[in-house]
């Protein structure tokens, strides 16, 4: 598993917020956006894809939500992030 720093794109209705967050992903789940979705949300049911890129969950809210950036990052930095309170 590798450490990514992901950034999440959700739109409200009018309104759209962004979240960073740092994932341990396995090289098949960081190339699935719904997989990593998935894992952000802490929740084992898949999103659908709506339009390209973006998702939502069924039942849950009426928001969609996109995998805006994902990159690796090193285990020194993840442990560096995390003392100082960044992610």
């Amino acid at each position: 598993m590798k450490s990514y720093i992901v950034t999440i794109n959700t739109r409200d209705g009018e309104y759209e917020y962004i979240d960073k967050t740092i994932l341990e992903l396995t090289d098949e789940q960081a190339e699935s956006p719904s997989e990593i979705l998935s894992l952000w949300r802490g929740s084992d049911d898949k999103p659908d894809e709506v339009w390209a890129t973006w998702f939502e969950f069924r039942g849950f809210d009426h928001r969609h939500y996109q995998v805006y950036y994902i990159q690796e990052i090193e285990a020194d930095h993840v442990r560096i992030l995390r003392n100082y309170g960044i992610y």
